[in-house]
């Protein structure tokens, strides 16, 4: 049997998987090196059965102020040496993209997923049909 050293896995997760309510809270760092939030949550594209969306919380101060930022999944690597997340994006991507406090309306809305996917340059966006 292979042990697991990397880190202390919780019960409903492997190596490789984890629970979408473990993802909360983990830490994103961007292409620089430098912390850019955490996961507030994810979006999954349910027709196209993947994540779509990790919903990063910026900025504030202790919670307070904070903004969330969908980032494309696929601007994102998981790295084991930080147990987190390295964005392909930095602080100032972040800074000028589009941002909600907590609107959740706003994902169905296919213009608004748009303006996400071509700030972060994702080639040909992710399905943006309603």
């Amino acid at each position: 049997m292979k042990r697991i050293v990397e880190r202390d896995l919780q019960v409903d997760e492997t190596p490789v998987l984890t629970p979408s309510e473990n993802m909360r809270g983990v830490a994103v760092q961007g292409a620089d090196g430098r912390s850019l939030g955490h996961v507030d949550h994810v979006v999954i594209d349910k027709r196209a059965g993947r994540l779509a969306y990790v919903v990063l919380a910026y900025g504030g101060v202790l919670g307070i102020g904070e903004r969330l930022h969908p980032l494309p999944f696929d601007a994102l690597a998981y790295d084991r040496s930080i147990d987190g997340y390295r964005a392909m994006v930095t602080r100032d991507d972040i800074e000028g993209a589009p941002h909600s406090l907590a609107d959740e309306r706003r994902w169905s809305d296919p213009e608004w997923r748009r303006k996400i996917d071509s700030h972060f340059a994702i080639p040909g966006g992710l399905r943006c049909d309603a």
